[in-house]
């Protein structure tokens, strides 16, 4: 997965060109809304649903679904690219390196995130209804209100630790997790890894991924 700040940076660049015809309201929901199975109250596999193409989501006929398939989409595409391009070489799993790296790259793309306070104001009107899930209606404004909270303020040690305690991390592994971000931004080639990865967005979103093989 990528973080919820990067799904919203990366679906607006999708907006803004091929699929301008979508509810930008509704796909924004949609492409942060997979991941409140961290909240325990639906499992992956219902809330990502199946991984389609570019082009195969370009065909779905709700806004809000497109954006939970596009989130999907993402979360592939990124994975698959860091994996191939030695993230995983470099920064070995099992230090909280995942977490770590993609909360690293919201210090990268926050300020590119246009019109937030629009998607803040829709983020806090969410409703059961809205969503179509069957998911309880508490657990639903309590993701989106925390995902609002952490954009309006952005990323910093403070906003972190309030969102990872909110996931349920504890005091270790949240001393960690800020300890790698701090050693992520201050290195270079992974700078320029994510870098690229924005650069060669649009050829990662007009093949389909599916094919491809993680190195």
């Amino acid at each position: 997965m990528a973080t919820e700040l990067s799904h919203l940076f990366y679906a607006q660049k999708v907006l803004a060109k091929d699929l301008g015809f979508f509810n930008k309201k509704d796909f924004f929901l949609g492409t942060v809304f997979p991941d409140i199975r961290y909240l325990g109250v639906i499992t992956r596999e219902e809330s990502h649903g199946q991984l389609k193409s570019f082009n195969e989501i370009s065909e779905v006929e709700s806004s809000f679904m497109a954006g939970v398939h596009f989130h999907t989409l993402m979360d592939y595409a990124r994975q698959t690219f860091i994996r191939n391009n030695g993230f995983y070489r470099k920064y070995e799993n099992g230090h909280q390196y995942t977490i770590s790296g993609k909360l690293f790259e919201d210090f990268l793309l926050f300020k590119q995130v246009e019109n937030k306070a629009e998607i803040i104001e829709s983020f806090l009107k969410v409703t059961k209804e809205g969503i179509g899930f069957n998911i309880e209606e508490q657990a639903i404004q309590s993701w989106f209100n925390e995902i609002a909270k952490y954009l309006e303020v952005g990323p910093n040690n403070e906003s972190i630790e309030r969102f990872l305690r909110f996931l349920g991390f504890r005091d270790e592994p949240i001393t960690l997790i800020l300890n790698n971000i701090e050693k992520m931004l201050s290195d270079p080639w992974l700078n320029d890894l994510i870098t690229e990865f924005d650069l060669t967005f649009d050829h990662w979103m007009r093949q389909d991924i599916r094919t491809m093989k993680l190195e």
